[in-house]
């Protein structure tokens, strides 16, 4: 019996083209995705314009802050990317400051943050997407062995909204954290948050290898509101 030849690598790209394409068109379109992943299809679905920004007009902060620097109210801020506060460096926000983030934006602090808002003058931290899939930014990261005062400020759509280092020293105090998928991430003893709510996220605060330390703080979350995971010996 003589052997079947195999098919021709343009037969095969034809079949692929005329039945594999339209499926996987198809597919995407009832089944909806993140932009990043919808590969084929990119205007499959009926939606808005995505990556709009609120905010256009601000003080853009640059990728590594250089010198100590304060941000008022008197001006938008707006996180493009990622900025560094490197070590030995102080940044200070002022009552009233509102703070725009674009999607996966993050603020790492190797140095200092000092963001002080009042009761009546709260500080604001939040997206500066406008489609509700690209609102999502990875919130103020604290490197080991940097130090962080916040008091009296709100956060939405970060995830997680607060990371702390090993050995990081952070106090947040009097804050609002909504809509993220994880309040507080921390490998910190000295990470602390009182005073404050949690609340529309899916995990409250997490800490490694220890119970986090939460201080009048109410927490509404969709699974665990405090856990802690503990490390395994190498």
């Amino acid at each position: 019996m003589s052997a079947t030849a195999p098919k021709s690598p343009t037969i095969l790209l034809a079949l692929f083209t005329l039945i594999i394409v339209p499926l996987l068109i198809w597919l995407e379109k009832v089944e909806p995705k993140v932009w990043v992943e919808r590969l084929l299809s990119p205007d499959g679905l009926s939606e808005g314009p995505r990556h709009q920004p609120l905010v256009t007009d601000g003080i853009f902060l640059p990728p590594v802050i250089l010198e100590n620097m304060t941000l008022t109210k008197a001006m938008p801020v707006i996180i493009p990317g990622v900025v560094r506060v490197p070590k030995g460096i102080t940044l200070r926000i002022e009552e009233g400051t509102t703070v725009f983030v674009h999607e996966y934006g993050q603020l790492l602090v190797e140095g200092e943050l000092i963001a002080v808002g009042t009761e009546t003058n709260p500080l604001h931290f939040t997206t500066n997407e406008t489609h509700v899939a690209n609102q999502t930014w990875a919130g103020i990261v604290f490197a080991p062995q940097s130090k962080g005062t916040i008091t009296d400020a709100t956060f939405h759509h970060a995830s997680p909204t607060i990371t702390c280092g090993k050995e990081s020293v952070v106090a947040l105090n009097h804050a609002t954290i909504t809509l993220g998928n994880l309040g507080i991430y921390t490998e910190s003893v000295n990470c602390r948050i009182q005073n404050s709510l949690i609340e529309h996220v899916t995990n409250g605060v997490i800490g490694i290898g220890f119970t986090p330390v939460v201080i009048a703080t109410t927490i509404n979350a969709k699974n665990e509101k405090v856990q802690e995971f503990s490390v395994s010996a190498p």
